[in-house]
């Protein structure tokens, strides 16, 4: 075995190990302790939770005909008598999809053929109701009535072809939700769907959409 070699000064040198030199005119680098970045809290859109909405009768409607409840609130007591074709798209817009629709909305009177009639229907009643004196206007009368002007005719005409066109909401929402419609009349019906739409036509309006309203799970306060 071989005998590792003496040194004179009896200690046995270290191996070198090269150290690094810094660069002229590079500052020795340091370590800067990482700064902590602030974070921006981002918002949550929370998905909206509705109560469960009660309704009191299944196969009846729950808001009344012609007992005060369409004159509230007062958006849809204005729509009902200022611009009912509308607010009857609305209705049937929203018995269409389950989506809600405010009742002060225009942009679904032209989206199906029988709300084009509806609102020509109603702009021509609107122009013969507000025609005055039709004896003066256009010199002509009924036979069979002489204080009968034509513009009452063509009133009394449009008024028909008016509620023939409008019972289609209250046919489509007895139909889905299963309502009789026979509880007392003037009260919650009118003998027929045509009927309640020709005698009571803002009334019939806003008990059909607050129905809707009702039924979709959104009913409308007021």
């Amino acid at each position: 075995m071989a005998e590792k070699p003496m040194y004179s000064s009896g200690v046995q040198p270290q191996p070198y190990v090269a150290q690094p030199q810094p660069m002229v005119g590079q500052q020795p680098y340091v370590a800067q302790p990482m700064m902590a970045q602030p974070v921006m809290a981002q918002p949550v859109m929370m998905a909206g939770v509705m109560a469960p909405v009660t309704i009191a009768d299944q196969t009846h409607f729950n808001f009344g005909l012609c007992n005060g409840e369409c004159c509230s609130p007062c958006d849809l007591c204005c729509m009902a008598f200022c611009c009912n074709p509308c607010l009857w798209s609305n209705t049937m817009e929203m018995l269409q999809t389950g989506q809600i629709v405010r009742p002060c909305e225009f942009s679904h009177c032209c989206k199906a053929p029988d709300r084009g009639a509806l609102l020509a229907f109603g702009v021509t009643n609107a122009v013969a109701q507000g025609s005055g004196n039709c004896q003066a206007c256009l010199g002509s009368t009924c036979v069979f009535a002489p204080n009968f002007g034509v513009c009452n005719i063509v009133q009394f005409v449009v008024q028909i072809a008016y509620a023939a066109v409008a019972q289609r909401s209250r046919t489509s929402i007895m139909a889905k939700y299963g309502i009789q419609d026979n509880k007392p009349c003037c009260t919650y019906s009118c003998c027929c769907p045509c009927g309640a739409w020709y005698f009571c036509t803002p009334c019939a309006a806003c008990q059909e959409y607050k129905e809707v309203r009702l039924r979709i799970g959104a009913p409308i306060i007021g």
